[in-house]
């Protein structure tokens, strides 16, 4: 589903299921979990009513936004200033793989 978006075949991350937006998250925030010298994120959807958090350095940078914006963030698809939501951007990430 995310090289439909990367190919720029009319699908954006907005579109894609949100079971599938949370499943990726999960995944996505365990991998940069586990490096440990990421920057330290909770991610707040608006529209969710969980929390994912990455495990990393400095004080954990809360970032709100819709979920597909967080995925699309986290995954590197997304400049951070381009999730949407009302905050300060959040920081730059390392590729995701």
């Amino acid at each position: 589903m995310i090289h439909s978006v990367d190919l720029d075949a009319g699908r954006r991350f907005a579109d894609l299921p949100p079971d599938f937006l949370a499943a990726l998250l999960d995944d996505v925030t365990a991998k940069r979990s586990r490096s440990g010298t990421e920057p330290a994120l909770v991610l707040d959807p608006t529209d969710e009513p969980r929390t994912w958090t990455v495990v990393g350095t400095g004080r954990p940078v809360r970032v709100p936004g819709p979920l597909a914006g967080l995925a699309a963030y986290v995954t590197g698809r997304a400049a951070p200033g381009d999730i949407g939501g009302d905050h300060d951007a959040p920081p730059d990430l390392p590729p995701w793989l």
